[in-house]
């Protein structure tokens, strides 16, 4: 009797839990949506209707952000509503979506794969030791390094995703050499970080983009072919390697890129990029004393702000991108856009020119001897930190009749003063009350920035939007005078050594 209760009882359980294994294998258990998106608004992450979440660029791209359910095998399709599907994000599947796993097909569209979840996935342990693709994307390195050390690349790959065979991939830091194949467009942020036994590599001439820091930690790679074509490049992108630190003193040139310098000196010098040079790469000369003049070439297409204090620019005539002026600042071909103003000028005042309209990010970095600075009615465009000069401006003054921007007691606004853009970090006053109306500050990068004797800020009711404070020395969080408390807890102070701490 007791026997045949057991096996009564039993038997349910058993159903059941066929059951349910029949539902985690079908997907049903583990229904996922992903994390930190809204729904139904213009530019947020959208559904499919049946089991796709994704987002649309501005470029009309498609990013997968969400698979709500997974069985065995995933399939991406090639377009979503005509628009071509070009990215995996990172929530694209769930741990538990990963393990059930073990196909995944990915049309050539794709190009960028974020999602980390896939290597917990049956498809990916099941996979032979080697490069590991998906679609004509080189997703990861798997498992031990040939004999020989040589890794290369297949035929018909297009990417390598960030990371692909960074240190952490067991052992592809025993790589000494990687063949890149012609085809080959884009490689991802930090490939190749940390294979410390890579010795030499030839970038295809197909190479279109090279991200940030691709080569750091590669102490032993002396040798780097580039291709006889511009692709941009940054000094990061080779620290710690045999390569940059065995370049003779002078100048250094990746490819068609001038990156920076190798050498001290304790002279001024000036700094004449060769002919042919298609970019000037953003450069910190620390090691200088004093930097004259950057002469650019005729060739010269980029420039990047360099974040140092020089002379100025000196830019060839024949140059179809940029001009200068007389005292060495840094404008586009027709002077509608400033670049960069000349750092070390010693005048202390100066006026926009009539033809600008725009003023790009960074122009007035370390521009600290200016302590005025007039817009002129033309202008209508102002860049992320435009004027962070150190602490040195004194007085904004903007011309009448201009439509975009006005002046208040020396601050920087909007026309309409619902944005304040810039306190005049040169004020010696303690204390400072934004006028009320004003709703939103740091629109345009740090709204308080170097501000050497500022205590205290009053904020308005009107205030939504205040995110962030920079390098003023003074004013700790009990100096932000709000009754808005969700708005100060959101308020970071970032000195030059870091975050202030509320405690």
């Amino acid at each position: 009797m007791k026997k045949k209760i057991l096996i009564i009882f039993l038997l349910p359980v058993g159903i059941i839990a066929v059951g349910l294994s029949a539902l985690w294998q079908n997907g049903y258990l583990d229904l996922h949506t992903p994390n930190a998106y809204e729904f139904g608004e213009e530019g947020s992450c959208l559904f499919d209707g049946d089991n796709l979440y994704y987002a649309v660029s501005e470029d009309g791209e498609v990013c997968i952000e969400g698979i709500r359910r997974v069985t065995d095998t995933i399939e991406i399709p090639e377009t979503i509503d005509g628009k071509p599907v070009v990215e995996l994000g990172y929530d694209m599947i769930n741990e538990s979506q990963a393990k059930r796993l073990e196909n995944i097909i990915v049309p050539d569209t794709v190009k960028i794969i974020n999602n980390a979840e896939l290597r917990d996935s049956k498809w990916y342990n099941n996979h032979p030791d080697g490069v590991v693709y998906i679609g004509k994307v080189a997703y990861k390195y798997k498992g031990e390094a040939p004999e020989n050390g040589v890794v290369e690349i297949k035929e018909g790959t297009k990417y390598i995703r960030e990371n692909a065979f960074r240190y952490d991939s067991l052992y592809s830091c025993e790589m000494k050499q990687i063949i890149l194949p012609e085809g080959l467009v884009e490689i991802g942020y930090c490939a190749f970080d940390g294979c410390e036994k890579l010795e030499s590599i030839t970038l295809p001439e197909s190479l279109e983009m090279l991200c940030g820091g691709v080569f750091s930690g590669c102490k032993n790679l002396k040798e780097i072919n580039f291709p006889d074509k511009y692709i941009n490049l940054s000094v990061g992108d080779f620290e710690d390697t045999a390569w940059l630190k065995n370049q003779p003193e002078g100048l250094i040139y990746a490819g068609k890129s001038m990156i920076g310098y190798s050498g001290k000196t304790t002279e001024k010098i000036e700094l004449d990029v060769k002919e042919g040079t298609v970019e000037i790469s953003a450069f910190d000369f620390v090691e200088f004393d004093a930097l004259g003049y950057i002469n650019v070439p005729a060739s010269c297409k980029y420039i990047d702000v360099p974040n140092t204090v020089f002379d100025g620019f000196r830019v060839h005539a024949d140059n179809k991108y940029f001009s200068t002026d007389e005292m060495g600042n840094l404008y586009n071909k027709d002077k509608t856009t400033l670049i960069r103003y000349a750092p070390s000028n010693k005048n202390t005042e100066f006026t926009i020119p009539e033809t600008v309209t725009e003023i790009e990010s960074y122009a007035f970095l370390l521009s600290n001897n200016l302590e005025k600075i007039t817009l002129n009615r033309n202008l209508a465009v102002i860049g992320y930190e435009s004027f962070q000069t150190g602490g040195s401006i004194r007085e904004f003054v903007v011309e009448d009749g201009n439509s975009a921007f006005c002046a208040i007691d020396g601050n920087l606004y909007s026309k309409d003063k619902k944005q304040f853009i810039c306190y005049a970090s040169g004020k010696t006053d303690k204390s400072f009350t934004v006028p009320d109306g004003v709703i939103k500050l740091d629109g345009y990068g740090y709204t308080f920035s170097d501000c050497l004797y500022l205590e205290e800020i009053i904020l308005p009711d009107s205030v939504e939007q205040f995110d962030w404070v920079y390098n003023c020395p003074k004013l700790d969080y009990s100096g932000i005078k709000t009754d808005n408390k969700e708005l100060w807890e959101n308020i970071q102070i970032n000195q030059l050594d870091g975050l202030l701490p509320r405690d």
